[in-house]
């Protein structure tokens, strides 16, 4: 059977296996880019607008993941906060209305 790479399965499963029968490791190429990676904002708490900003920030925790990987920088560093990303006035309200704690208790 071909894959859409034109190359037989026979052929993909023979590349996945060392000449002594192990299997070998896979290795991902994470293109390295000079462009910015930036998180989803929150600015909307529909239910419908939250499932998308969570589906978009694994995404960007995903690629800031990989490329800090390669880069041996700190993930912890690279990643920028969840309350950094909320609209500002859409979080002070919240704080305030909703889950009525102090702005500044937040992390």
């Amino acid at each position: 059977m071909k894959t859409r790479s034109g190359r037989t399965t026979a052929d993909t499963l023979r590349q996945d296996h060392d000449d002594d029968g192990s299997e070998g490791t896979a290795m991902v190429n994470v293109p390295i880019t000079s462009s910015a990676i930036l998180p989803p904002w929150v600015r909307d708490i529909s239910h419908a607008s939250l499932v998308q900003w969570k589906k978009k920030r694994r995404e960007y925790e995903d690629a800031i993941s990989a490329l800090c990987s390669a880069s041996g920088e700190d993930i912890s560093k690279a990643l920028m906060t969840v309350k950094s990303t909320f609209d500002h006035t859409l979080l002070k309200m919240l704080c305030k209305y909703d889950w009525e704690v102090p702005f500044e208790s937040i992390t």
